[in-house]
């Protein structure tokens, strides 16, 4: 049992931080998931992409190569952060379908679109 103080408006609940503005609640995800995520595909200091989305012309012939053990670790850990993402942010919703789908076998068009997820505002 937690007892929150709101006489301040600011206060996290489930993992999510939320802000009462008088009849008003804003609800985001705790920011620490992000940049952890960020930080751990090792991109802090990536240009902002338009869409999380990777069409099939950005393929190149050695998308079907296998990640290593470490890679494909921080690549899982990744993916569930972007599974708690998911519900705040609706751009993410199919990329995390898709990257998900891709636990089972991992290649590097999926690392490709991980990181892609990544450079997103």
């Amino acid at each position: 049992f937690q007892v929150f103080d709101i006489s301040g408006g600011h206060y996290s609940h489930m993992k999510r931080e939320r802000h009462r503005d008088g009849d008003v609640t804003w609800i985001r995800p705790n920011t620490k998931y992000i940049t952890g995520f960020v930080s751990a595909l090792g991109l802090t200091a990536a240009k902002g992409g338009a869409t999380p989305a990777v069409s099939n012309e950005d393929m190149n012939s050695d998308d079907e190569i296998e990640l290593s053990d470490s890679i494909a670790a921080t690549y899982r850990s990744c993916v569930g952060s972007l599974l708690y993402i998911q519900s705040d942010r609706r751009d993410f919703q199919r990329e995390c379908c898709i990257l998900a789908r891709g636990l089972a076998h991992l290649t590097k068009r999926n690392d490709r679109r991980l990181r892609r997820c990544g450079t997103l505002p």
